[in-house]
């Protein structure tokens, strides 16, 4: 299983939000979503 618990530590430690990875880093909000419920993303080819 793949988790995503360290990415949202770091997150917390450096002060930055979901809608930094949203509009800072342009990752979409279906794609948050997923890394919050540690769900398995697709890689567009």
């Amino acid at each position: 299983m793949i988790s995503f618990n360290k990415l949202w530590k770091t997150m917390e430690e450096k002060g930055f939000s979901t809608y930094t990875l949203r509009e800072k880093c342009g990752i979409d909000s279906k794609t948050v979503r997923r890394l919050k419920a540690n769900e398995m993303l697709k890689q567009k080819l």
